[in-house]
């Protein structure tokens, strides 16, 4: 009898064991989708079709699920023609609670590889080391880099949305009458500190970090006269996109045929995730301002208004800059972007 309630015992410990594994391994299929139209919904187009994606370009979009610990439990990728295509993706996850990171980005996709990106993803494998690098690019607007995080728990059957919102400003600079006077070789807009990182904390928040100071030798935006692209073309604009920075400061820089370069007072921007501002240069009628033209901002009306000097004395000193040349004829066309 002791022998076969000894077996008994040991059957019953066996199935009991299985069924403890049983629960822990049991996984429930949990979907996702990933919404990438609200990256660009709030910004505005100097001219209509600027954001839209073309040629060998598709729009990376991402998700990365960590588990309340913060690691990597899965990672999914689709490359989207427009931002107006959504990421339906499905995962088996056990019952828990979870972080999901949604990004979109623009690439060069060519036979299933991925030949330019502006943004480096590094380190994935954890949470806290998880950080988006700039790489290095000025990219125009398609260097927009869009971000969102969202906190879950997957319940036997679990559905997840996710709109995916900016993670930085997008800048919009034009540029009027670049060939008004024949002694510029160059004109910009710089900034004096970098801001290339952005990383998450605990429960998967996107952060940035400084990791250098300069002196305005960082490059915003930039006008080469001397390259010879613009040459037919008297209005020109172009797109910046930065992550935050609550002290971005930038200047207005001029330089001309002599090496002489000659620059604003300096502007302080509280720069803030979705925010869209408006640069204008006017060669013509000597005026430059920065204003913004979506989101909110700390900073006051004034400020955003790109100091430089009085309009009698910017025409003094471009008449001595010019005294010896001619003033150009021009063709004037619409306004053209600038060759990325």
């Amino acid at each position: 009898m002791k022998k076969y309630l000894f077996t008994l015992l040991i059957i019953i410990g066996a199935l009991s064991a299985c069924t403890n594994e049983d629960q822990i391994d049991i996984q429930y299929e949990t979907t996702f989708k990933l919404m990438p139209s609200s990256v660009i919904s709030g910004f505005k187009e100097i001219q209509s079709g600027d954001f839209k994606i073309s040629g060998d370009y598709k729009l990376r979009t991402s998700l990365f699920i960590y588990d309340k610990s913060g690691i990597l439990v899965d990672k999914q990728v689709s490359y989207l023609d427009n931002y107006t295509d959504e990421m339906n993706v499905s995962t088996p996850l056990p019952l828990g609670e979870y972080i999901g990171v949604a990004t979109a980005d623009i690439v060069k996709y060519t036979n299933s590889n991925i030949s330019l990106e502006y943004w480096f993803f590094k380190n994935p494998e954890k949470l806290n080391t998880f950080n988006i690098v700039d790489a290095g690019y000025r990219g125009g607007s398609d260097k927009i880099l869009g971000v969102s995080s969202m906190l879950f728990t997957v319940d036997k059957k679990s559905s997840v949305t996710i709109p995916i919102q900016p993670s930085g400003c997008l800048f919009a600079s034009i540029f009027y009458g670049i060939h008004e006077w024949s002694s510029i070789i160059t004109m910009g807009l710089y900034y004096s500190r970098s801001n290339d990182y952005l990383l998450f904390n605990e429960t998967g928040e996107p952060d940035t970090k400084i990791i250098s100071k300069g002196t305005y030798n960082y490059i915003l935006t930039e006008l080469d006269l001397t390259d010879g692209t613009l040459d037919n073309s008297n209005n020109v604009y172009d797109y910046n996109f930065k992550l935050p920075d609550p002290e971005f400061s930038l200047k207005l820089g001029i330089e001309f045929f002599d090496n002489s370069t000659i620059y604003s007072d300096p502007v302080l921007v509280n720069m803030e995730a979705g925010q869209q501002y408006l640069f204008t240069l006017n060669l013509v009628d000597f005026s430059s301002e920065l204003t913004l033209t979506n989101g909110t901002t700390k900073s006051a009306g004034s400020e955003l208004i790109l100091p430089y000097v009085s309009k009698a004395a910017k025409k003094q000193m471009f008449q001595e800059q010019v005294k010896a040349a001619t003033k150009q004829t021009l063709h004037v066309q619409d306004l053209v972007k600038k060759h990325k």
